[in-house]
């Protein structure tokens, strides 16, 4: 897999394990649709004012709504010396139509 691509596949994701899967909304989104895999959920803030609580050898999976926020939050952290951090395309729905039946 290339390194440099920050965007990711919902059926890459098992090609990179192990990895964190971050689940970045905020607690009434998650309420209203969960996420279908297993993830460490940790609100986009949280994420952005602690980067220093991951390795930067760590292969972080970044999760939002649609994908723009864990884009964005994975072009950050990728500009501060983290090579493995991703976005996933679609977001949330194409997590759970992926996953839906594993």
């Amino acid at each position: 897999m290339n390194d440099k691509n920050i965007d990711i596949l919902p059926e890459k994701i098992s090609k990179l394990s192990p990895c964190l899967i971050l689940d970045i909304r905020e607690h009434v989104e998650i309420e209203k649709m969960p996420l279908s895999i297993n993830n460490h959920h940790i609100p986009m803030k949280e994420i952005l004012d602690n980067p220093s609580n991951f390795n930067k050898d760590d292969k972080l999976i970044f999760i939002c709504a649609v994908g723009m926020r864990s884009k964005f939050v994975a072009e950050v952290f990728r500009s501060q010396g983290y090579d493995y951090a991703y976005s996933v395309l679609g977001g949330v729905p194409a997590i759970n139509e992926q996953y839906a039946n594993n």
